[in-house]
């Protein structure tokens, strides 16, 4: 491991030489403050002013936190501010470089596995604002605190998630779309797994805001993830219409095929293989249907919206009350339904054809079922499905 010399480490902070650098202040084993007081200087124009003392106050920013020792417990104190640095009292180099570095954590994994290799045991205390892109395996016997947030990614949130938390930590995403972090920012909303599971071909959520939930849009592309059978008695996957006035559009899988239907044409892909993602772009009077994220078929195709239309997830039970997805095991489920009132291009397509994609395009007005974050309803509009036949299962971290 790289190491600096004390007298060289206080220079170069008394120089600004790490002006903009995270800093690790790191507590022995006895639990005694090694390092007194630092101070950084400029970042971008910004003063920032790291100061620890001997009764363990310490202040960022205008930030401040308490640290408390914990007897035999070793601390180690990660900042985070535009880049980050960990150098421990000692002089080792723990982390150098941006969050996409190393273990693609913002130096948090790294900072975790040097308490766990030279301790045993301990904890991160986190301050500031941590963008991670990475998801290593946890650090077992290491507990994140703090006061900090962590914007979270699909492809960091596992890691975080499966991390021991304390203290002041918020989550909240990285992109700030819809209802999202004002969710997030209320309660801790996330789930590991699939939420909500359609155990029969019964089982449906049905989604209303106004007379036509998702407007009559003549460009849109609406998308989801299906895990379950086909059924030959519809196999409703994703419909937009009502009981009553009919279907203006649906997307089907049953008989052989992945089916996107309307009144007046049927678009179908000869299918049979679960789970997939399927995906339906229509603009202007033309539908393109994507499976797992390729382009597959392509038609002319006329819509004519329905009113009252709304939307229904699995069972559309207009002639049959068995007419939704298939149970090929013992949980099925549909995923991250996105509809977009645009029609997006086949790369966005790709990008957006998994169950833990989240949105890639400012057009969505619906989003739904998405497996990291835990809420019933849309998280774009923030309402909540009006019906409910299918168990609700998971759990909230």
């Amino acid at each position: 491991m790289p190491k600096v010399s004390r007298r060289v480490f206080i220079g170069l902070l008394a120089s600004s030489a790490v002006a903009s650098a995270g800093l690790i202040l790191d507590l022995d084993k006895r639990g005694t403050q090694k390092q007194e007081a630092i101070t950084t200087g400029e970042s971008s124009g910004n003063t920032t002013t790291v100061t620890t003392t001997k009764n363990g106050s310490t202040s960022v920013s205008g930030v401040s936190t308490s640290v408390k020792t914990l007897g035999a417990i070793p601390i180690v104190k990660l900042i985070g501010i535009s880049t980050f640095q960990a150098i421990s009292s000692s002089g080792d180099v723990i982390f150098s470089g941006s969050c996409s570095e190393g273990s693609g954590t913002c130096g948090i994994y790294e900072a975790m596995t040097y308490v766990k290799d030279n301790y045993g045991i301990g904890r991160v205390e986190l301050l500031g604002s941590f963008y991670p892109v990475g998801s290593p395996s946890p650090v077992q016997g290491v507990q994140l605190h703090g006061d900090a947030t962590i914007y979270l990614s699909p492809t960091s949130l596992p890691f975080v998630l499966s991390s021991q938390r304390a203290g002041s930590i918020k989550l909240l995403w990285y992109q700030d779309v819809g209802i999202v972090n004002t969710l997030l920012s209320k309660t801790p909303s996330f789930s590991l797994s699939p939420y909500v599971y359609f155990p029969s071909m019964a089982s449906s959520l049905f989604f209303a805001n106004g007379n036509q939930s998702l407007g009559t849009p003549s460009s849109f592309t609406v998308a989801a993830w299906v895990n379950g059978g086909q059924n030959n008695n519809a196999g409703y996957v994703v419909t937009y219409g009502s009981l009553n006035a009919g279907i203006s559009w649906t997307i089907q899988y049953g008989y052989g095929y992945v089916i996107f239907n309307t009144p007046y044409k049927t678009v179908q892909y000869s299918y049979d293989s679960s789970p997939f993602h399927v995906a339906v772009t229509y603009d202007n009077g033309v539908a393109n249907m994507y499976v797992n994220g390729d382009p597959v078929t392509s038609s002319s195709c006329t819509i004519s919206y329905v009113n009252p239309s709304y939307l229904w997830i699995s069972n559309f039970p207009a002639k049959n009350q068995q007419s939704g997805i298939s149970p090929t095991s013992a949980f099925p489920t549909i995923e991250n339904v996105q509809f977009y009132n645009k029609a997006l291009s086949p790369s966005q397509v790709k990008a957006i054809s998994s169950p833990t994609a989240d949105p890639v395009d400012p057009s969505i007005s619906f989003w739904g079922l998405y497996r990291y974050i835990f809420y019933v309803g849309d998280l774009i509009t923030g309402i909540g499905f009006q019906r409910m036949g299918g168990p609700l299962e998971g759990g909230v971290f």
